[in-house]
């Protein structure tokens, strides 16, 4: 999907608690299995506390 930007961008739905952070972790392992990449490896940039999030691969 494409934003008002032109960036490219996708959009996920977690079904986790918004709490603590674990709506953050369960993202993380979500991307984690479908990228095949280390959960070590995600970062979540932006967002932490919003819907909105802006997650950095170091892969």
């Amino acid at each position: 999907m494409t934003d008002d930007t032109g960036e490219q961008t996708i959009k996920i739905r977690i079904k986790a608690v918004p709490e603590k952070g674990k709506a953050n972790e369960e993202l993380i392992k979500f991307l984690s299995k479908e990228l095949s990449i280390p959960k070590d490896q995600i970062t979540i940039i932006s967002g932490k506390s919003t819907q909105l999030k802006l997650v950095r691969f170091d892969y």
